[in-house]
């Protein structure tokens, strides 16, 4: 009987994972199973089933768990990437608006100068023959000073 118990117990905790109850103990005592009986009666059991249909359960949770996990990391690097596209954009608009209040100063400073020459030189003096320019050659040229 002892003998018989000790495999109850084996094949229990093998096959279903636990200890046998005092119920089910004490039924597969009485009907005297023997073992390869025992085991086909514990794997064509409810119990048995369920936890087969529960691994299975656990392994795609698990598979799925470790897919969303991998979108994660991606995702996570992706937003990285993207703050840092952002962040040398926004330092990009930030050079180009110095630049262009660089420009504008400059501008403004050469039209200035350009108003003073005219207030200072005599009115009645006779029209040079040389050539000052149009606004566009001016313009070009305050942009190349801003460049050099």
């Amino acid at each position: 009987r002892d003998e018989r118990k000790e495999m109850i117990n084996k094949f229990y905790v093998k096959i279903l994972g636990r200890e046998p109850n005092q119920n089910d103990l004490n039924y597969f005592l009485n009907i005297g199973i023997k073992e390869d009986e025992l085991i086909k009666k514990m794997i064509d059991s409810q119990e048995h089933a369920d936890l087969v249909n529960a691994r299975k359960e656990v392994i795609e949770t698990k598979q799925k768990y470790n897919d969303q996990q991998t979108e994660l990391k991606r995702l996570r690097a992706y937003v990285e990437d993207t703050k840092k596209i952002i962040n040398n954009l926004q330092n990009s608009i930030q050079q180009k608006n110095q630049m262009y209040a660089e420009m504008q100063h400059k501008m403004n400073s050469f039209i200035y100068q350009q108003k003073e020459q005219e207030r200072s030189a005599p009115n009645n003096a006779p029209a040079s023959t040389k050539y000052t320019g149009s606004f566009l050659d001016k313009l070009f040229k305050a942009f190349s000073d801003v460049f050099e």
